[in-house]
């Protein structure tokens, strides 16, 4: 009686390290999941235009997780050398501001900040954190890369960088209310700034093609002369909303 009441109680201990050793790597495959990241930033820079105290961060971020995700209300923190806040803004936003972006895709950010009580904090900005809250609200949009050029000229002795942008659309969609990004990067292919600007109105119809020049925002530029920094290439894409 002995021996048959052991070999049950070691049966059903068997039963129990089965049905453990199932749930175990169950349990770990869903921390693994929990853990894959989303919005990652890959690459970013904050300038300073010292005449007009206006400050910019730009930054390229990327979709690492499994679904469409946007920002909401992400903030940007600067510090100082000691580790003390020096100045907050809780509008980094993605260019468009709506936009989702898709899985093992990208978009970039573009925002301006003032310093509004004028404490001169980006003079003593050691170091920033972008803290991205992401969130799955938001529009899709088609975008088309372009080939495009850039100049530069000198005029009243400032030098102008412009950008000739042409793009075809090769899609079977009209492309309505279109945003221009662009972003610019040095010889080492650091991301230096990123632009945009809006078209309303215009319609780009399917197999046509639509050439657009802007000038680089006026601070942005200055910034590249106090610096002495010239952008190297340029990538541009033209958005607009996709259908539903």
């Amino acid at each position: 009686m002995e021996t048959g009441f052991n070999m049950r109680k070691a049966f059903k201990f068997f039963v129990l390290l089965v049905a453990f050793g199932i749930v175990i790597p169950f349990l770990a495959a869903g921390a693994e999941a929990e853990k894959r990241p989303g919005l990652v930033i890959t690459d970013s820079n904050f300038i300073y235009n010292r005449q007009s105290g206006i400050s910019f961060f730009f930054a390229k971020v990327e979709n690492k997780g499994s679904e469409y995700l946007s920002l909401n209300n992400s903030v940007f923190t600067a510090y100082d050398r000691d580790g003390n806040v020096l100045f907050e803004s809780p509008d980094i936003t993605l260019t468009p501001g709506d936009l989702l972006i898709a899985p093992d895709d990208f978009a970039f950010i573009s925002t301006m900040m003032f310093d509004t009580a004028d404490t001169g904090w980006q003079e003593k900005t050691e170091r920033y954190n972008v803290e991205l809250n992401e969130s799955t609200e938001g529009e899709r949009y088609n975008r088309i890369a372009c080939t495009e050029k850039h100049s530069l000229s000198t005029m009243y002795n400032l030098t102008q960088i412009s950008l000739d942008v042409i793009f075809s659309n090769d899609t079977e969609d009209i492309m309505e209310e279109t945003e221009l990004v662009y972003a610019l990067f040095d010889q080492e292919q650091n991301l230096m700034a990123v632009d945009y600007t809006c078209f309303p109105g215009m319609a780009f119809f399917p197999q046509s093609k639509i050439r657009q020049h802007v000038y680089i925002y006026t601070d942005i530029q200055e910034w590249m002369l106090q610096n002495n920094r010239t952008p190297e290439t340029i990538s541009a894409y033209l958005y607009s909303r996709a259908n539903k």
